[in-house]
Order: C-alpha cells, then sequence, then structure tokens
C-alpha cells in the first residue's frame, strides 16, 4: 500500500495536513503552524481528488488504518 513507498514519509505532512482541513473544516489558510503553505496543501488536494488519488488514499487508510501510526508513536500521540 502506501506505506512501502519510499516517498510516503515526505507527503506525510500533506495527507496529515489535508486530513486535519477536512476533518476541522477550517479554510486553508487558518491551518495551525507546522503543516505545509496553505496553498500547497490546496493544489495537492485539489489535484489528487480531480486524478482520483485522494479516493486511493481514504480507501487505504479506511482497509489500513494502522499504516496512519508513526513508529515510535502511539495512536493517542
Amino acid at each position: 500500500v502506501f506505506a512501502a513507498d519510499p516517498g510516503a514519509d515526505a507527503l506525510r505532512p500533506v495527507v496529515d495536513g489535508i486530513r486535519y482541513r477536512l476533518r476541522s473544516r477550517l479554510p486553508w489558510d487558518l491551518l495551525p503552524p507546522g503543516f505545509p503553505p496553505p496553498d500547497r496543501l490546496r493544489d495537492r488536494y485539489d489535484a489528487w481528488r480531480a486524478d482520483g488519488t485522494w479516493r486511493a488514499v481514504r480507501r487505504a487508510v479506511r482497509d489500513h488504518p494502522a499504516a496512519l501510526v508513526r513508529p515510535g508513536r502511539s495512536v493517542l500521540s
């Protein structure tokens, strides 16, 4: 799945930022510090949604929720 991809760690902040924004329903520009720039997140989300990638990410997260856990961290951290 996605975790086997060596570039997955580089995309994790992007996926985390998009997921945070979708859950919180905040405008892109009001995301808290620590995420990539809002315009990068919005552009990536729009592109992924248009080409079906975001649907595949959501499906992978649904089918393999343990993939969201970072090594050395608990589910609650």
